[in-house]
């Protein structure tokens, strides 16, 4: 089997590299945040041509990004082939969110005890006011997602504050080895308002549980969060 023909047309938003620099750092950083947004689908080829054209670079610092992408799980490398966006199994999901359940529970009675309480009265501050500004803005796409992202960047700092809390650097690692293949699934669930709703409840559960210092109620409303994530993931994927 040969990687399909593709038109460079996906490529074409990718921003230009002129800057100096560490060339292969610039272009996995454009790669990795396209796919994590969901600008490059799953089990998209990713051909050569196109994107040096695309990124003004060289195949050299490309293949070197593709791979780093590789050794993080986002992209498999055929030889003969070409690179394509990893797309997991419905059993490869499962097994992700089992393992990201158990990470973000193990220690978070510990680590809700040990965040500042004025901290996390701010995520949940900018939290609501995210979700206020894109519920404002419905009818202005351009505004809906940037408040979108807002509100995605607020979600990952509640949960990677939590992480660090813990004070355990081996299970932080753990946590940031798979982190940005969950954002992914975190951003496809964020166009679907039915479940970015419930994900949005889930959150609030889970900081008034922590401000009102009840961490076990907090600990399974974490629980919960991440089976309603995967839920909504597995519902999505049904649907196409």
């Amino acid at each position: 089997m040969t990687a399909p023909e593709m038109v460079d047309q996906p490529f074409r938003g990718l921003p230009k590299i002129r800057s100096r620099g560490p060339l292969a750092e610039k272009v996995y950083a454009i790669l990795k945040e396209s796919i994590i947004q969901g600008k490059f689908a799953s089990g998209m080829w990713l051909q050569e041509e196109a994107l040096t054209k695309a990124l003004g670079v060289s195949r050299t610092p490309l293949r070197e990004a593709f791979n780093r992408l590789k050794s993080e799980g986002f992209i498999e490398v055929l030889p003969r082939k070409g690179a394509h966006i990893i797309e997991l199994s419905d059993d490869e999901l499962a097994d992700l969110f089992e393992v990201r359940e158990q990470i973000e529970t193990v220690f978070f009675v510990r680590s809700a005890t040990a965040v500042p309480q004025a901290t996390i009265d701010r995520l949940r501050s900018s939290m609501q006011q995210s979700e206020q500004a894109m519920r404002h803005s419905v009818n202005k796409p351009e505004q809906w997602n940037e408040e979108r992202i807002r509100y995605l960047r607020n979600d990952r700092l509640l949960h990677d504050t939590l992480i660090k809390a813990s004070g355990n650097k081996c299970w932080e690692r753990l946590y940031f080895d798979i982190r940005d293949r969950i954002e992914i699934f975190g951003n496809q669930l964020s166009f679907d308002q039915e479940w970015f709703d419930v994900a949005i409840e889930d959150h609030y559960a889970i900081i008034d549980a922590i401000l009102a210092g009840d961490y076990e109620t907090g600990c399974r409303a974490m629980r919960q969060h991440i089976a309603n994530v995967h839920r909504g993931i597995v519902r999505i994927r049904a649907s196409r």
